[in-house]
């Protein structure tokens, strides 16, 4: 059996419905306060402004590029795998073994 339920409600209604405070408010107040911020600026303010910003975007970057070599790392026939077959000196990791070995009970 299959039920299909189509529901019309706008995102205000759903705020309500699920609990969610309405943020709008907040939202208006630090767009002005950035556009505040920014209006007239020089170069060396805008550094300064949008730099923690892009450091912090950088290491999520890097987290998950972490995060999806340490999956790749266990899949057989990895990509590791088959970039030190076409001979990239780069791939020097090796990849960890996919056979298990098992230990020795006494």
């Amino acid at each position: 059996m299959k039920i299909h339920v189509e529901i019309d409600i706008t995102p205000e209604e759903l705020r309500k419905l699920y609990g969610v405070p309405d943020m709008t408010k907040l939202q208006t107040m630090m767009i002005e306060q950035i556009n505040e911020k920014l209006t007239g600026a020089d170069m060396e303010s805008l550094t300064q402004f949008l730099r923690p910003a892009v450091s912090e975007g950088m290491k999520a970057v890097d987290a998950y590029q972490k995060f999806l070599g340490g999956i790749i790392k266990y899949v057989p026939g990895n990509v590791a795998d088959m970039v030190k077959a076409h001979g990239d000196d780069d791939a020097e990791e090796e990849a960890p073994q996919t056979t298990k070995k098992r230990a020795k009970v006494k």
